[in-house]
């Protein structure tokens, strides 16, 4: 048995877990997610046989899925780069793009789950959401060619619910060369930072496009009380997209702070742009949620001050390669030493999350952490309030150059746990 304190713990790869299923389930991606298996009834195919098949009863039989893998698996970035993904070199410098906020995608919390709404921004729009937040929704990022590893199929998927060990052969996986942000780029970082920030910003439209059943916005109900905000942003050409996900709001300190912490959602755009490039990008919590995906399924993925996610992935039974290099993967996740939630510190009677009903324990993570050091640059110390993203990016990240971005070697998840 589990050995842990009597406070409540919230136990993250449990709220990971609900966030992938709703990938499949709600978000309208291959049936296949949702079901690792595929039934299919035996036949008769050959006459020769047909006696053998007579002296045993007919039963389905399991056939394992080698469905195409979504999100973009083939780069179709035609416009201003070539089409074919082989002919890059990786750590090859490709022109920037700039990228506009076109959708924004709301997720209803516990008080309205089935809540799924989307908001399309023309020109006036943005204009207008410009005017009124103070801020720009409009970035522009470097891009560089980038090496990825990604599952030729879900067959994958089989292997994982029967073993604990959810590495997959070498020949089962495709390297890669896509454009992908360029995280050396300190303007690129800080771009994807204020994006990110964006999400946190309340928003007022009566322009909501309802995705499921009709919702009327109301005094009880509204974009800043309930649910997951998300933001998409696309390149001129829509050929690639920036998908950011939000987190959980400081806590104590935003009307969607104790609702975020039984929110499990994600969403997909890839009905509205199939084939395209896509990009991930998430604060916190919505960070780790988009490091999942971005380990699935292979894509360019940076995060801010996420929790470790390593531990999930690892019960989630995610695709992994055999003698895992996280050099391999385009994961990054940048943090900083003052931030006890980044760290996976905060925990036990004398940190607020204790006293707000959370145990941050799990500091691994995967692909490469990027590291700023304000506690021994700045005189920092280890506070939850530093994990507040403008905080990090007005102290942190605007005023010193990005940190090498590497594995974090021979790191233990709740090295402290006891089991009996």
């Amino acid at each position: 048995m589990l050995q842990q304190s009597s406070f409540t713990y919230i136990p993250l790869f449990a709220v990971f877990a609900l966030a992938l299923a709703y990938l499949a389930t709600s978000l309208n991606l291959p049936v296949a997610l949702a079901h690792p298996y595929v039934l299919i009834p035996a036949t008769q195919t050959d006459p020769q046989e047909h006696h053998h098949q007579q002296q045993q009863q007919q039963q389905p039989v399991l056939q394992q899925d080698t469905q195409q893998l979504p999100f973009g698996s083939r780069w179709s970035h035609t416009t201003k780069h070539s089409s074919d993904a082989t002919v890059l070199v990786t750590g090859q410098d490709l022109p920037s793009e700039t990228f506009t906020l076109k959708h924004l995608l709301h997720r209803g919390g516990n008080q309205f789950p089935g809540l799924f709404r989307r908001l399309d921004l023309d020109p006036a729009d943005l204009k207008l959401l410009e005017l009124k937040t103070g801020r720009p929704h409009t970035h522009r990022l470097k891009v560089k060619a980038t090496k990825t590893l990604k599952p030729r199929d879900q067959s994958y998927r089989n292997q994982g619910f029967r073993s604990f060990d959810a590495s997959i052969a070498p020949e089962s996986w495709t390297t890669e060369v896509i454009p992908g942000p360029d995280i050396e780029d300190k303007d690129t970082v800080l771009q994807l930072s204020k994006l990110n920030y964006n999400a946190y910003m309340e928003h007022g439209s009566s322009g909501w496009y309802d995705l499921e059943g009709k919702w009327t916005v109301n005094s009880t109900f509204g974009w800043e009380e309930e649910g997951v905000r998300g933001h998409v942003y696309a390149s001129e050409d829509n050929a690639t997209l920036v998908i950011s996900i939000k987190g959980t709001s400081p806590l104590g300190g935003g009307s969607t702070s104790t609702r975020d912490k039984i929110n499990e959602i994600l969403w997909t755009v890839q009905d509205m742009y199939p084939g395209t490039n896509v990009w991930l990008t998430g604060h916190s919590l919505g960070g780790s949620l988009t490091a999942l995906l971005g380990l699935t399924f292979g894509i360019p993925t940076v995060t801010f001050e996420a929790p470790g996610d390593r531990l999930a992935a690892t019960r989630l039974h995610l695709p992994m390669p055999p003698a895992i290099d996280w050099n391999d993967l385009p994961l990054y996740h940048f943090g900083h030493t003052a931030d006890p939630v980044f760290l996976g510190q905060c925990n036990g009677p004398s940190s607020l999350c204790y006293y707000s009903g959370y145990a941050m324990e799990s500091k691994c993570h995967t692909g490469r952490s990027c590291v700023y050091n304000p506690v021994e640059e700045d005189g920092w110390k280890v506070d939850i309030r530093t994990h507040r993203l403008w905080d990090t990016i007005e102290g942190v990240i605007k005023p010193k150059d990005v940190p090498g971005c590497k594995p974090e070697v021979d790191c233990v998840d709740c090295e402290l746990w006891t089991y009996t």
